[in-house]
């Protein structure tokens, strides 16, 4: 039996999890590298309102009853600037259907990147696993995290959401 939901209301999302891939696609359409991914543009680019510490942003909201997203930039990490994208369960540790958060599925991201002339690769670990798709132009990289939509059926197992985006 599933534990009970939570009384209290959800406010709607500021963006839908589609809303949010595609403003992350319009800033990667116009950017050169990593350096564009400027404090002001994320903040253009997305429209909320960001909590700023020592250089870096985060803006965090409930897309759903089982989904969360993030988006964070850090200008001077450890490796260079790097920005995230992610949706998150609501509960850690748990594995929910992903249908609210794949209205944008990944082979359509996938196709917008490649479209911008970046070029495609799988990475594979133990037993042929996909651990997640690179994508590469001139300046830019972009690491894609996905998983499969739900659990059953076969149709959903296999229909691939977008879960992670980190460019750097």
């Amino acid at each position: 039996m599933s534990p009970p939901m939570t009384a209290e209301p959800i406010s709607p999302p500021t963006h839908t999890a589609e809303a949010l891939l595609e403003r992350l696609l319009t800033l990667v359409r116009d950017s050169r590298d990593i350096q564009d991914f400027s404090a002001a543009r994320v903040r253009r680019a997305f429209e909320v309102e960001f909590v700023s510490d020592e250089g870096r942003l985060g803006f965090g909201e409930r897309l759903n009853r089982e989904w969360w997203s993030s988006i964070e930039l850090d200008p001077d990490g450890a490796y260079g600037p790097s920005f995230e994208l992610a949706f998150r369960p609501d509960r850690s540790g748990t594995y929910p259907s992903a249908t609210g958060i794949c209205g944008f599925d990944y082979p359509r991201f996938a196709a917008e990147l490649i479209a911008m002339g970046f070029e495609h690769e799988t990475c594979y670990g133990e037993h042929g696993r996909i651990v997640h798709e690179s994508f590469e132009r001139e300046g830019l990289s972009l690491t894609v995290h996905t998983r499969g939509e739900a659990d059953e059926p076969a149709a959903k197992i296999t229909h691939v959401c977008v879960l992670r985006v980190i460019a750097n």
